[in-house]
C-alpha cells in the first residue's frame, strides 16, 4: 500500500517522504501521529462484535504479526477480495475499527500493518476476552468441537415462535402456550434472567438501522435522551415500537420506568417513528381537512416558537387557508401568486412572515423545494416575449451593472434577461448570462467595501464603508434573486454565516457556529473561535 498525499494548490501527487510539492514548492503539513489508544477503547471497539467467525479472523490477524515479527506476509496488504477477509470483516459491523486501532491501514482493496506491538497487544488481550464472553453465551465448551452448522440466535427463534402463533390465531385456532423452541427443538421456557445490557438495534426513519448496547436499568427518559444524540428526534416527537408484531409502544407516562420493566430485551428491534414528520405526510396526503388536522397534531410540551401546533395555525393564518380545505400546498400556491399579482408591499410583509414559519413548520425539508415553491408561484412573462435587456460595459462592469438593476421595478425584473456587452457583437443563447452572472460574483469580490473574502474563498459582507451601501447590497440581492429565477451559478459561494442570515436559520450551539467560523477561516484560525477570547467574552 504505497501512501502519497496530493497537493492542495496544484494537485499533484506526491510521495510520502516528501513534505514539499516538487511541482509548485508547497509545504504539506505533517500530521500528527495517531494517539496509541487505550486498553479501555479498544475493549468498547471489541465488545460491539457477537460474531465468532469475526473475532476468530481478527485474532489471527493480530496473533499472526505478533508471533513472526519482521515477516512481511503477515504484515500484509490483506486483500479485502479474500472470502475469509470479506465475510468476517468487510462486512462485520466493527471489525474494520478494531483493525484501525490494532494500527492497521485500510483502503479501498486491502489493509495493511504497521507492526506497533503495543497496540497489537491491548487489541489481541481484548479480542481473547470477548472471544470467551461469546462462547460462554452460546454454551460453547472449552475443547469441544465446534459443529460447522451455526446454531439459531434464539431472539430469531422468539420471533419465528411469535409469528407461527400470530398466523395460528387469525386462522382460528386456539393460543399456543408461551413457550418457544430451543436449539434442541424442546420447548423453551419465556422467563429468563434479563441480563445486565441489553444488545439493541434501533431502525430510524430515513433508512437504516442503528446497534445500541445500553444497561436494562436505564430508565426511558434517559433512553429517548441517547435516542435524541443519535437521530436527532424530539423526545416528545418520538414513538418507539417494539415486540413481534412491533405492537407495543414506550409510553410517555413509563418515562420514570426502566427499560427491564417495560418489558425490552436483548436483541430487541426498536422501530422509531417521528411524529413531526408523520404529521406533515398526512397534511401533504391531501386526505384530511385543516379541521382534522389539528386532532393529528403531535404532543409538543414546549411553548415556543418551534410548537408545532403553533407554527401550523400561524401558517394557516398568513396564508389565509380555509378549515375545510385538503390541498394544502395548492392553497400556498394560489395564495402567493394572488399576493405577487397584486404586487402591494404591505402584503409582502405578510408574506415573508408566513413564508418564514412554513420554513420552520418544514425544517427537515430540502432548501431547495421551498425555493420551487417561490419560483412555481411567481407571475413570470417570459412567454409575452418581453426581455429585459442589460448593457454592460466591460471597463466598468460592476457600476454600470449596479445602476441598471436599481432601476428596474419588480415587473421588469421577472422577464427574460439578455445580456450584451458596449462595442461587441454576439446574440445571447444563454451562454451570455450564465458568463454574467459567473463574471458579476468575481466583480463584487472586488469590491472591498462591501464584500471581503474568506480564508475559504467564500464572500462575506464588510458591513461598513462608504455612504450608500445598503442600496449596492439591494442591487446584489436582485441580482441573487434572478440568478435563482434563471437556474445559474455564481461565480463565487456565499459565506456560511450569510447565508444562515439569509435562511433565518439559528445555528443550534455555539460550538456548530464556531465549526462554521473555522470552516470559513480555511488554514486560519477565527478570532472568536479561540478560548482565550470566549473566556475574556464570558467574564
Amino acid at each position: 500500500m504505497d501512501e502519497a498525499w496530493s497537493c492542495d494548490r496544484c494537485t499533484l501527487i506526491n510521495s510520502l517522504s516528501s513534505t514539499t510539492c516538487v511541482a509548485c514548492g508547497w509545504q504539506c503539513a505533517v500530521p500528527a501521529p495517531a494517539p496509541t489508544p487505550t486498553a479501555a477503547e479498544c475493549e468498547r471497539a471489541v465488545e460491539q462484535i457477537w460474531n465468532l467467525g469475526s473475532l476468530k479472523a481478527l485474532l489471527t490477524l493480530v496473533t499472526n504479526i505478533l508471533d513472526h515479527p519482521g515477516e512481511a506476509k503477515y504484515l500484509g496488504p490483506i486483500k479485502k477480495s479474500n472470502s475469509r477477509i470479506n465475510g468476517s470483516i468487510v462486512q462485520v459491523s466493527g471489525a474494520a475499527q478494531v483493525l484501525h486501532l490494532a494500527g492497521f491501514r485500510e483502503d479501498a482493496e486491502a489493509f495493511a500493518s504497521a507492526g506497533d506491538v503495543v497496540r497489537l497487544r491491548r487489541v489481541q488481550h481484548a479480542l481473547r476476552k470477548q472471544q470467551e464472553v461469546v462462547q460462554n453465551s452460546h454454551g460453547y465448551k472449552e475443547g469441544a468441537v465446534l459443529s460447522s452448522k451455526p446454531r439459531f440466535d434464539e431472539n430469531l427463534l422468539r420471533e419465528i415462535h411469535a409469528e407461527a402463533q400470530h398466523q395460528a390465531t387469525l386462522r382460528g385456532a386456539p393460543a399456543a402456550p408461551a413457550t418457544a423452541p430451543g436449539h434442541d427443538g424442546s420447548a423453551a421456557p419465556t422467563a429468563a434472567t434479563s441480563p445486565a445490557a441489553l444488545r439493541l438495534r434501533l431502525r430510524i426513519p430515513v433508512g437504516g438501522s442503528v446497534e445500541m448496547k445500553i444497561p436494562s436499568e436505564t430508565k426511558v427518559q434517559a433512553f429517548q435522551e441517547e435516542v435524541l444524540r443519535l437521530t436527532g428526534v424530539k423526545a416528545h416527537h418520538q414513538r418507539l415500537r417494539f415486540g413481534f408484531p412491533s405492537s407495543k409502544i414506550l409510553k410517555d407516562d413509563a418515562r420514570s420506568a426502566s427499560l427491564k420493566e417495560v418489558g425490552l430485551q436483548d436483541g430487541e428491534l426498536l422501530i422509531l417513528e417521528d411524529l413531526h414528520d408523520l404529521f406533515l405526510g398526512n397534511l401533504e396526503s391531501g386526505q384530511f381537512t385543516m379541521e382534522e388536522m389539528l386532532d393529528k397534531v403531535p404532543p409538543s410540551p414546549e411553548d415556543g416558537e418551534d410548537c408545532t401546533v403553533t407554527l401550523f395555525l400561524d401558517v394557516l393564518s398568513a396564508f389565509e387557508i380555509e378549515s375545510h380545505s385538503l390541498d394544502f400546498w395548492h392553497a400556498i400556491r394560489q395564495r402567493l401568486r394572488e399576493y405577487f399579482a397584486e404586487d402591494q408591499v404591505g402584503e409582502m410583509t405578510k408574506v415573508s412572515a408566513g413564508l418564514k414559519k412554513l420554513q420552520q413548520l418544514f425544517r427537515h425539508h430540502d432548501t431547495r423545494q421551498r425555493m420551487q415553491l417561490i419560483l412555481g408561484s411567481l407571475p413570470i412573462r417570459w412567454k409575452l416575449h418581453q426581455s429585459n435587456k442589460l448593457v454592460i460595459q466591460r471597463s466598468s462592469f460592476f457600476e454600470s451593472v449596479a445602476r441598471q438593476v436599481h432601476s428596474m421595478n419588480r415587473r421588469t425584473m421577472l422577464t427574460r434577461l439578455h445580456i450584451s456587452y458596449q462595442g461587441e457583437k454576439g446574440v445571447d443563447a444563454g451562454g451570455l448570462t450564465r458568463d454574467f452572472f459567473a463574471s458579476f460574483a468575481r466583480h463584487m469580490a472586488e469590491e472591498a467595501w462591501l464584500w471581503r473574502s474568506t480564508g475559504r474563498g467564500s464572500l462575506h459582507p464588510t458591513y461598513g464603508g462608504e455612504g450608500g451601501a445598503g442600496q449596492m447590497y439591494q442591487v446584489c440581492g436582485r441580482v441573487f434573486a434572478m440568478a435563482l429565477l434563471h437556474g445559474c451559478k455564481l461565480g463565487r459561494p456565499l459565506s456560511r454565516p450569510f447565508m444562515r442570515l439569509l435562511l433565518h436559520v439559528r445555528p443550534s450551539s455555539l460550538q456548530e457556529l464556531q465549526a462554521e467560523l473555522n470552516y470559513e477561516a480555511g488554514e486560519q484560525v477565527d478570532f472568536r473561535c479561540r478560548k482565550d477570547f470566549l473566556e475574556r467574552l464570558g467574564d
